[in-house]
């Protein structure tokens, strides 16, 4: 019985060991700044349910390079745009940066439609990549990635989960998070960078992806 114990302890230790390494494959970069947090150890995102604006699997993990996800929806007044802008003219300022790809997560699925997502990132760059999924999907990717949202009637300020019949013909805001969320090549969530979000800290985090 003693043996049979060890031997199992082994195995366990042999497996976290295992685990530890599998989650530190892709090393954090060696970069700080202001409203820049790295988690170690760091969640995979699950990618089921998520489809991309041309109806394919999406899948969190990119052999290729880093992803940086922004989660948010097309009605937003000013917060998306504006941060979509911010990202299209990083992508036309940076030379030779690490492989890369910008993905934009709509929370609002019941407006958002692929063609609606495809029309609004082409507007600020074709290369964006626009995700979307069912809300039992995106709750359980939000819920990882630590990227909160909720739905709000402009008037009264009530907040719900599920948005009825009258707050689909009036219209609601989208309360969501704003950070850009920094996933690695193997899927695992790294970090976030926090607004308020400009070139020049983007840009240097994107050529620290490698």
């Amino acid at each position: 019985m003693k043996k049979k114990a060890t031997w199992l302890t082994v195995v366990l230790v042999v497996l976290g060991v295992g685990l530890v390494l599998w989650n530190s494959r892709f090393s954090i970069p060696d970069l700080q700044m202001p409203g820049l947090q790295w988690f170690d150890p760091a969640p995979r995102l699950p990618a089921s349910g998520l489809e991309d604006t041309e109806g394919r699997p999406f899948r969190w993990d990119w052999p290729q390079g880093w992803t940086i996800a922004f989660f948010g929806y097309t009605h937003c007044p000013d917060f998306c745009p504006d941060t979509l802008a911010v990202l299209a003219r990083v992508e036309s300022r940076l030379q030779n940066a690490p492989p890369h790809r910008l993905v934009f997560v709509s929370v609002d699925p019941y407006r958002d439609t692929p063609e609606i997502i495809r029309g609004y990132l082409e507007y600020f760059d074709a290369g964006f990549i626009g995700v979307v999924g069912p809300p039992e999907a995106l709750q359980a990717v939000t819920t990882e990635a630590g990227a909160f949202y909720d739905y709000e009637d402009p008037d009264s300020g009530e907040v719900f989960r599920v948005p009825d019949a009258k707050a689909l013909e009036k219209g609601y805001l989208v309360n969501h998070f704003g950070a850009l969320v920094l996933v690695d090549p193997d899927g695992v969530m790294r970090g976030h960078l926090y607004p308020p979000l400009d070139e020049e800290r983007v840009s240097r985090l994107i050529l620290a992806l490698q």
